[in-house]
């Protein structure tokens, strides 16, 4: 994303996720720190990742033949609740993204 962005330039990963140690170009000095440094993604980021396309969105798969099962038809409808996305706010404040999004 910082990337993307043009902050940072990292080496060719080929299929792999890049990581801190593939950065060639840092002009900025950014400093790479966890989500336990009490930074908000949404207070603090200089930039964010677009829900569109995201490799890491969670998705709800089931068995071929399930799709119709009411079960299945339930937890999809639980999964984009206005309860589900606020218990999703509330406690990863913005660095987890709900499907109502």
């Amino acid at each position: 994303m910082l990337a993307d962005q043009g902050l940072i330039t990292l080496a060719d990963t080929g299929e792999a996720s890049a990581t801190v140690l593939d950065v060639e170009e840092n002009a900025r000095d950014l400093e790479f720190v966890a989500i336990e440094a009490d930074l908000s993604p949404a207070e603090d980021a200089i930039a964010a990742e677009s829900p569109e396309g995201n490799p890491y969105a969670n998705l709800l798969v089931v068995r071929a033949g399930d799709e119709t099962d009411p079960r299945v038809a339930t937890l999809a409808e639980l999964l984009a609740s206005e309860e589900v996305a606020q218990f999703i706010e509330e406690t990863y404040s913005g660095t987890v993204i709900s499907a109502r999004s």
